[in-house]
């Protein structure tokens, strides 16, 4: 069994008074090709760290992007 590469839970981006993306969660095992429509560029800018997340939590090889964010995206 494959290992959890990318784990997004409930994440949720407001920009301005607009809801950008609300309430996501999904999860990406080693290996697994992955895609989704709608919200692409805003949810992989949080992933990274060039836009901050407004709710939820994202984790990269089981390390959470806010809180040990060079750890996180050296994995």
């Amino acid at each position: 069994m494959s290992e959890t590469i990318l784990k997004v839970h409930q994440v949720s981006k407001v920009m301005g008074k607009r809801l950008i993306i609300d309430n996501i969660s999904f999860e990406t095992l080693g290996g697994e090709v992955f895609g989704f429509l709608g919200g692409k560029t805003t949810t992989i800018k949080m992933i990274l760290g060039l836009l901050a997340i407004d709710v939820g939590e994202v984790e990269i090889c089981g390390v959470n992007v806010k809180k040990r964010f060079e750890k996180a995206l050296a994995s």
